[in-house]
């Protein structure tokens, strides 16, 4: 449980419940986790389609950043 808290920049602030055992704790956390996850998947889809490729760009270090964000 110490660990958790240590890793996590303001866990009271992300609902993680620190006055419960340390299972709860980490079940609180995954839960809001997967929120967030859920919502970064969701602009990095839309960043990804939205990227278009200009006359002027590098093609390779265009390909390359593609890669990136599907990864």
């Amino acid at each position: 449980m110490a660990l958790l808290i240590y890793n996590t920049k303001n866990p009271i602030g992300l609902g993680i419940y620190m006055d419960k055992s340390a299972a709860e704790a980490w079940k609180s956390y995954r839960d809001n986790y997967e929120v967030a996850s859920d919502m970064a998947q969701q602009n990095t889809k839309q960043d990804l389609c939205t990227t278009t490729c200009f006359d002027n760009d590098d093609f390779p270090t265009f390909i390359a950043m593609l890669r990136n964000k599907w990864a």
